[in-house]
């Protein structure tokens, strides 16, 4: 119930329950009050709805924080679970590694001594030396190579140590073998000292050439290559040989180092 404008500088009260509006620009107060109150039955009613509308609001509040906290810690359990499985991965690379270069070993301690050519029965195992060199240059290999090319047989090389595929991790651009340490320059360490399984880049003549490091031992630098002569495996001691392809005018990439 509004006051009329005769009660508005006296406003009467009614079971001292009275609101005062604000007064508006020309000062006139409109007051607005409680004729009766509720029935003590019904605020009872209103304040049980509110008080449990509380409750559930503070429910609410608490399973959005149960619920905030597991998620928490589905993350901080998946991140864990993350960190091992890396760990576990790298652990076991580095193992296939190791197995890999005792595996070379015992091989190389086991092979009877030469003096180069073609000492090996499968060619070194490459997977198109059915072709080679009958067809050499005549299609691509799977890493976009040519087959029976020294950088066929290396890039297959590296894959099957590593795993890793030459094209992916390199710079785009030529693959002629003269380019291999300019791709990989400042992506795959490398440097002068020959390893065992590491890739020889040499850039001399107009292709140059690449191999695979077989063995290192004393000032013995054991190669397996391919196309050193025409499009053929070939093994030899690279410490040996004449130049531009000594093993001291090589350039060495150190794959199991990426």
């Amino acid at each position: 119930m509004l006051a009329s404008s005769n009660d508005l500088r006296r406003p009467r009260v009614f079971l001292d329950q009275i609101e005062l509006m604000e007064l508006d620009q020309e000062g006139i107060a409109v007051a607005e009050y409680w004729t009766e109150l509720p029935p003590k039955a019904e605020l009872e009613r209103q304040q049980t709805e509110v008080t449990v509308k509380q409750d559930n609001l503070r429910a609410q509040q608490q399973d959005l924080e149960n619920r905030k906290a597991e998620l928490q810690r589905a993350i901080n359990g998946n991140n864990a679970e993350q960190a091992q499985f890396a760990a576990d991965k790298n652990a076991a690379t580095q193992e296939r590694k190791r197995l890999s270069a005792l595996q070379s070993e015992i091989m190389w301690a086991l092979r009877p001594p030469s003096s180069g050519g073609i000492t090996s029965p499968n060619k070194g195992g490459y997977p198109y030396q059915k072709d080679c060199p009958g067809r050499l240059d005549e299609y691509m290999d799977e890493w976009r190579m040519y087959v029976c090319e020294c950088v066929s047989y290396t890039a297959w090389k590296v894959s099957q140590y590593y795993g890793l595929n030459v094209r992916g991790i390199g710079r785009s651009g030529s693959y002629n073998a003269k380019y291999w340490d300019d791709n990989f320059s400042g992506i795959v360490p490398m440097g002068k000292t020959p390893r065992a399984r590491s890739v020889a880049v040499w850039e001399g003549g107009p292709y140059g050439h690449v191999a695979w490091v077989e063995y290192v031992s004393g000032s013995t630098v054991w190669v397996s290559e391919y196309n050193y002569k025409y499009g053929d495996y070939y093994e030899r001691d690279a410490s040996k040989t004449g130049s531009p392809y000594n093993a001291s005018e090589a350039t060495y990439i150190y794959f199991d180092q990426y």
